[in-house]
């Protein structure tokens, strides 16, 4: 199985990661964020994609909720260590036991230099519906951006999963505003904001 970057094999019920790049710096900081008891995945009963995850279970507010402890967790880890993300797809989101949700793609891990930024220097498609804006404005490689710049893919992400199991038409403002008053809805929108660098996570 493959998520994001990361070879997934099983074998006698556990599961296991393949590290096809051992001298990676990056491979290792994701691995750690996942904060594992041990370096294989013994206690984990089930993994699956994001994609297939979504095929059987409606985004409700409790899965939203949970979407964004687990990956506030995470991130904050990664972050912790210079690092950030250039941008988050819908593929780079692994789901552990149908209630943990991970970001897996080392590849897409870029240090964090002093002025709080990253540089992209790989070229992406535009056409994908989870980068963030300013991506789309952009012509040039490499690219300087605020290191809270991903975040947009995060609000986009959850605004797809959300809009799965119902009407695709609703425009992203208007099923916002069907979550008003729920307690995450300040943290998508601000995921949102036009303004990278104003972009912050903030758990509810």
């Amino acid at each position: 199985m493959h998520i994001g970057s990361l070879d997934i094999s099983q074998k006698n019920g556990i599961y296991y990661i393949i590290n096809h790049i051992n001298e990676n710096k990056q491979f290792y900081i994701l691995f750690d964020s996942f904060e594992l008891e041990r370096n294989d995945f013994s206690s984990i009963q089930s993994i699956v994609s994001l994609k297939d995850f979504l095929i059987n279970n409606h985004f409700n507010n409790d899965i939203v909720s949970q979407f964004l402890k687990s990956l506030y967790k995470q991130l904050n880890f990664i972050i912790k260590k210079k690092y950030s993300i250039s941008f988050i797809d819908i593929s780079d989101i692994m789901v552990v036991d149908n209630d943990k949700f991970l970001f897996c793609n080392f590849e897409k891990l870029i240090q964090i230099n002093n002025k709080k930024q990253i540089t992209i220097t790989q070229t992406y498609d535009k056409r994908n519906m989870f980068i963030p804006r300013e991506f789309m404005k952009n012509n040039i490689i490499p690219m300087t951006i605020p290191y809270t710049s991903f975040y947009y893919s995060l609000g986009s992400i959850i605004i797809y999963c959300l809009q799965y199991h119902t009407d695709k038409k609703i425009s992203s403002y208007n099923l916002l505003q069907q979550h008003k008053y729920n307690k995450f809805f300040f943290t998508i929108n601000n995921f949102l904001n036009i303004e990278p660098s104003k972009r912050f996570f903030i758990l509810f």
